[in-house]
């Protein structure tokens, strides 16, 4: 399955360089392809009396703004070149467009000349992929009278402001209606907050050898919706039950009957052959009046006796999955049930074992199955094919860092962390990472922030993951499911009424 790339700042930096150092493409005719994209998406906009203002800072990216302004006013459009780049720190690619835009009579205007609001689009080409410093001074003082001019405003590569890499705001960022990032995608452009200044993002290719993109070999990838279905289990004519697999759900208490309710019926529509619930006693009757087609066994929630341990470590060795967390609580049974699924895993590798919710707080608290090195950070060590599920909170409580640093750095976070495992830390954007891989999910709306949304998912990984799917696989084609059905719901309906059992009703119809 080919992997769409997504490019950090830094890896977008080495492409250009391989291109033009090691396979010997000029920097201009890069440059001028960019500028040509550029263009093409402004003229999509324009009229005879559209008037553009193009806004330049030192380095390559107000390079292509300069090539961009001269190709608009060739094609007979109202273009004009501000530069608030300092002139000391021209690049040399920057001196020849300047050179070349003079040459050629296009008008470059004053900054004391100049009223935003005269003008219909603005092009922002102040700061590219390279930058990593805060905002200050006259360019913070321009970037936000562009966002307050009223004009149409469109980025080049990426909104000024927002780290390529990370998609933090660095002080202060242009809001652009459109960006024309070149090439590649870039995660600051599909991660928040940059993906809210980015507007409608166009990746236009500029001429980058494939060679140069495979010799840098960016980490980060997502799929094509399209994509997903050729992913999905293949299904024969020939078959039964026990050809799909066997998902094992371990999950609810006496106040969360319906999380692994969410997490069984969510293994099941994406088509596990069967799901046996085992849950506390109290939940018997409301799950086989919700959902009959599962086996159920229960324990009273005080203790598990000895002959309850043995039944269940029969039922999970009949597993082809395990999902274990969802409703759990935290009380001493759950506490016994995670340390027996934990150590029969140990002898059962193969088995895909999901760790979500209730489960993985009581992870946290499990210093046996830490790595923690001299400076205080955690690392997970546990057997292989367990697949973690966390939010950012409970993220922070498995490897101690603040809610506020992993937000900020996610993919930092997300590869990081579990060794030989794979980690599927939900946000507005989900990454999915076993260390070597990043996948970044495009999916999903807001309507999937609700009770339940996340058993759901761990049910959908769980019965993918029955059916023979790698890990990392079950995890990616499980959150863009997810997310897939999310964004179908609300093409008719509001975001705001969207309930976990909608997730489900969903998938029928995507699959």
């Amino acid at each position: 399955m080919k992997k769409i790339r997504i490019a950090t700042g830094a890896e977008a930096k080495a492409i250009d360089q391989v291109a033009i150092e090691k396979i010997g493409i000029p920097s201009l005719v890069l440059m001028e392809n960019a500028a040509s994209a550029l263009t093409w998406t402004i003229r999509k906009s324009c009229d005879e009396f559209t008037k553009v203002l193009v806004v330049c800072g030192s380095g390559n990216n107000g390079a292509d703004g300069v090539a961009c302004a001269r190709n608009l006013w060739e094609k007979g459009i109202q273009a004009k070149i501000l530069i608030i780049g300092e002139k000391e720190k021209f690049t040399s690619e920057m001196e020849i467009q300047c050179r070349i835009a003079k040459n050629s009579d296009i008008p470059i205007v004053e900054e004391k000349d100049v009223d935003l609001f005269q003008y219909d689009i603005i092009v922002d080409c102040i700061f590219g992929v390279g930058l990593s410093r805060e905002i200050t001074g006259k360019y913070k003082t321009w970037i936000a009278e562009i966002n307050a001019s009223g004009a149409k405003v469109v980025s080049a590569d990426i909104p000024s402001g927002i780290n390529a890499t990370t998609g933090e705001v660095m002080g202060i960022a242009v809001r652009a209606d459109i960006t024309v990032t070149f090439g590649l995608l870039k995660c600051g452009l599909v991660l928040y907050p940059g993906t809210e200044y980015a507007g409608k993002v166009e990746a236009i290719d500029i001429g980058f050898p494939k060679k140069a993109v495979n010799m840098v070999a960016p980490m980060a990838y997502t799929y094509a919706k399209d994509q997903i279905k050729d992913m999905l289990p293949k299904r024969s004519g020939r078959t039964h039950k026990g050809t799909f697999g066997k998902t094992v759900v371990i999950g609810g208490s006496r106040t969360m009957c319906g999380a692994c309710y969410f997490a069984a019926e969510g293994a099941y529509r994406v088509g596990s052959g069967l799901v046996h619930i085992i849950t506390a006693a109290v939940n018997r009757t409301a799950l086989s009046g919700k959902l009959p087609e599962a086996l159920i066994t229960t324990y009273e929630e005080d203790s598990l006796s000895e002959n309850k341990i043995e039944e269940i470590k029969g039922i999970l060795n009949t597993a082809t999955s395990v999902v274990i967390g969802p409703g759990l609580s935290l009380d001493n049974t759950a506490n016994q049930l995670l340390d027996l699924v934990l150590q029969w895993h140990k002898t059962k590798e193969y088995v895909p074992v999901i760790i979500d919710a209730d489960g993985l707080n009581l992870l946290s608290k499990k210093e046996e199955y830490f790595e923690i090195n001299g400076e205080g950070d955690r690392k997970l060590q546990l057997s292989e094919n367990i697949i973690l599920t966390p939010h950012l909170a409970e993220m922070s409580r498995l490897c101690g860092a603040e809610v506020e640093w992993i937000s900020s750095h996610m993919q930092e976070a997300a590869l990081n962390f579990s060794k030989g495992n794979v980690l599927v830390l939900k946000d507005a954007r989900t990454l999915v990472s076993d260390q070597d891989d990043l996948y970044i999910n495009m999916t999903g709306n807001s309507a999937l922030s609700t009770g339940g949304s996340g058993d759901v998912l761990s049910g959908i990984i769980a019965g993918l993951a029955a059916q023979g799917l790698e890990p990392m696989d079950a995890a990616c084609v499980g959150v863009c499911l997810h997310g897939m059905a999310a964004d179908r719901y609300v093409e008719e309906k509001s975001a705001h009424a969207m309930l976990a059992s909608d997730i489900l009703t969903q998938l029928q119809y995507i699959l």
